[in-house]
């Protein structure tokens, strides 16, 4: 309870009156009425406490009045026991309960000129002040927080509606540029201007919304600001796709397909490439090829999203578009070469190679038939088809090559006989030395080389339809790498082989000249089989080999790839028995921290044939052999600069042949695998500059496929040393079938990670 204070001259009555002398209203409060404290008032000068210094008014304006209690009092740092204002009007005596706030040595502030309370108040009112600025300041930014997250829950709402408007126009988009596409190679080009204008407004659609600002605000919140830049580069690259299929239809207009015609027959009639057609249509799928381009890169830039949905999504988008960035290229570089390579400058002649992947070489198989193509102003004819041993009926004397090539491949014969020259896997050359030997045969220069095998046939099926009554059975595309690599060498001799190779080749080539064909089969069938491998192209004119090159149809790798491996076989069995082979390719690679790579692969092979019956598929074709022997020399070409290191055959150190294939070290053994065997080489081997640290971003490595019966498999890791794995951009391993070249970069990191 408090107890008020009061003037020596009242009594504790009239002290209590609020209505009296302001003195009444100076009061402590905490403090009891027994506590025996006691304010003691001299010489008052007015009704007033006088609160004011000497020469002061001590009448100051209404508003200055302020009660003083003793608790402000007790605010000074000086003992409330000793404190007495400056002009004599009050003091305080000591209050036994009171424990004084201030220092407690008893020490006290040097005196000020202006009375302790005024400058107390002052001090107060400054403290005062200070505090509702803090509290006000507070306030505000509590009213501006929840209006801000008021505002991002409203946007977060807007943008969840959008971002579901979003992905609804994208798969629309996708769907109906799916039906365009169809219908545009179907030959519908109403259908396909309709789906693909529907693809192009629902991509649009879908571009708008991804500017939305509430997808913007989306974007800003962590974890989910990759998907929602996902979300938005895929509505770009589908816009793009659209507006390349736009373009693809104009050039399907431009060649004449609007008229009555489907795609192919206004390209392709009656056995003849319509030239005129092809320059028409070029500018438009040149533009289509541009616009892909762009859509592609922009998808393989884009960050990758946490959701799966997203991931998937991208991830389908990268391969489609990228596939239809690839082939469109390629279709423009065609629109290109095929009036070159089709004699629309003058007739031209090319070496057909037919290879048997059953026997291994180096770029398939070994070259068992041959002919000559011819082409004129678009039209393409096969004659003088017939067995190798007809064609080159003794061994010639050595041909020219590469220095390389005669050192590597001079001694086994690749120079004098045409059962050996494509011993290399290198088909530039191998085709190159191929000329040089028909040219020293036969005395007529010929302008180029196409090499194909039973599986570039069965694919041509596809385009041509059955061959039908082939040795009494009509051969599609589902039987006809069966019948030729398997049952023919098991039904016929020799002489009945050849023959009934050479009449299934004469029959699928005078459909081709006829124009039989499905066109947009045709062009998957030529593409895989140039992908795989089974078919290669090599011309004389440096200008058509050029553009072979960039189509990829050349066999061969550019020489920018440089960290580049290749495990391949030649077969010294003298039979097909590679029909059953199966290899298995696992490659450890570790980058060194100054660049370097060490390398570890390992070939494990299997060879499933059976032990009989004797046959040209299982031999013996070397009598000392049991039949499905597979004796083969196993080459693993490796990175330029690579040093072998360890070198070993089922777990047992040898040393392996060592030579180069240009500029690329090879290591080789001999090995023979009884059928149902299997035989395991592992090699260790060091590249010292595979990647620039300092310079490069990515470690690339390309792994190059043989054109085998039974694509290889493959697993590959890489490893960064002194790195841990969540420092690694991007995967690291990778696995699957090696039927085509197989490109592969991963993100590198410039430190240790966590």
């Amino acid at each position: 309870m408090s107890r008020p204070l009061w003037r020596a001259d009242e009594t504790p009555e009239s002290a209590g009156d609020s209505s009296g002398a302001p003195g009444g209203e100076l009061w402590r409060t905490d403090e009891s009425a027994s506590s025996g404290g006691e304010a003691t008032l001299s010489e008052p000068s007015t009704d007033r406490l006088d609160l004011w210094g000497e020469g002061e008014d001590p009448t100051p304006p209404e508003e200055h009045v302020r009660p003083l209690s003793l608790r402000a009092a007790r605010l000074w740092d000086d003992d409330p026991s000793d404190a007495s204002a400056t002009g004599g009007a009050i003091e305080l005596a000591p209050a036994p309960t009171q424990r004084p706030i201030g220092p407690s040595n008893g020490h006290r502030r040097p005196p000020s000129t202006r009375s302790p309370g005024r400058a107390r108040r002052g001090s107060m009112r400054h403290e005062w002040g200070t505090r509702m600025k803090r509290r006000r300041q507070r306030l505000i930014r509590r009213r501006v927080m929840i209006f801000v997250a008021l505002l991002m829950v409203l946007l977060l709402g807007d943008g969840a509606y959008v971002a579901f408007g979003l992905k609804s126009s994208l798969e629309t988009s996708k769907r109906s540029l799916s039906n365009g596409a169809v219908a545009l190679g179907g030959g519908d080009l109403a259908i396909a201007e309709g789906e693909l204008r529907k693809a192009l407004r629902s991509a649009q659609e879908s571009a708008g919304l991804a500017r939305h600002p509430s997808v913007g605000a989306l974007s800003l919140v962590p974890k989910i600001g990759d998907d929602v830049s996902t979300l938005q580069v895929l509505s770009a690259a589908s816009e793009l796709a659209a507006r390349a299929g736009l373009q693809g239809l104009q050039a399907a207009r431009a060649m004449g397909a609007d008229q009555g015609r489907e795609l192919i027959e206004a390209i392709y009639s009656e056995g003849r490439v319509n030239f005129d057609a092809l320059h028409q249509g070029r500018p438009f799928v040149e533009r289509a090829a541009g616009l892909l381009r762009q859509g592609s890169h922009s998808l393989d830039s884009a960050p990758e999203p946490t959701l799966t949905l997203l991931q998937d999504a991208l991830e389908t988008a990268r391969d489609e578009v990228g596939g239809a960035s690839e082939s469109t290229s390629k279709g423009a570089l065609l629109f290109d070469l095929l009036p070159k390579l089709l004699g629309a400058d003058g007739k031209r002649k090319y070496l057909l190679a037919f290879q048997a992947p059953g026997e291994a070489r180096g770029t398939g198989g070994l070259l068992g038939l041959f002919g000559v193509l011819h082409a004129t102003d678009g039209r393409i004819s096969l004659t003088g088809i017939q067995p190798g041993g007809d064609l080159f009926p003794a061994p010639l004397s050595p041909v020219r090559a590469p220095g390389w090539f005669e050192r590597a491949y001079g001694t086994q014969k690749a120079l004098t006989q045409f059962q050996q020259s494509n011993l290399s896997p290198r088909f530039p050359t191998v085709a190159r030395v191929l000329l040089s030997m028909y040219t020293a045969q036969t005395g007529t220069k010929l302008d180029g080389v196409v090499a194909m095998d039973p599986i570039a046939l069965a694919e041509l099926l596809r385009a041509t339809g059955p061959l039908p009554d082939i040795n009494g059975e009509d051969v599609t595309s589902d039987n006809a790498a069966t019948l030729v690599m398997h049952d023919s060498y098991v039904e016929f001799n020799e002489d009945e082989q050849n023959a009934y190779l050479a009449d299934l080749i004469d029959a699928l080539w005078s459909t081709i000249e006829r124009g039989d064909l499905d066109g947009p089969q045709l062009a998957t069938a030529l593409g895989e089989s140039v992908r795989s491998q089974h078919l290669k192209l090599w011309a004389r004119d440096p200008d058509i080999q050029e553009t072979i090159e960039e189509i990829g149809a050349h066999g061969w790798f550019p020489p920018s790839q440089g960290n580049v491996q290749m495990v391949f076989s030649n077969n010294y069995s003298v039979n097909k028995v590679d029909y059953y082979l199966q290899r298995d390719i696992d490659t450890k690679v570790e980058l060194g921290q100054d660049g370097s790579a060490d390398i570890t692969t390992i070939v494990t092979i299997e060879n499933q044939a059976p032990t009989g019956p004797p046959s040209l598929l299982l031999g013996p074709g070397i009598k000392s052999d049991p039949p499905g022997l597979n004796r083969m020399v196993l080459n693993i070409l490796m990175p330029m600069g690579s040093l072998v290191r360890d070198f070993s055959l089922d777990g047992e150190p040898t040393v392996p042949i060592e030579y180069n294939e240009g500029a690329f070290p090879v290591a080789g053994y001999v090995i023979d695998i009884a059928a149902g065997g299997t035989a395991t080489v592992k090699i260790h081997y060091s590249v010292p500059d595979a990647v620039n640290l300092s310079e490069q971003e990515t470690f690339s490595f390309t792994l190059f496929p043989q054109a085998t019966v039974n694509p290889d498999s493959f697993a590959l890791s890489v490893t960064q040393a002194g790195v841990t794995d969540n420092a690694v951009e991007g995967d690291r391993n990778y696995s699957g079938a090696l039927d085509q070249t197989r490109r592969i970069q991963v993100g590198l990191s410039s430190g240790e990670g966590d």
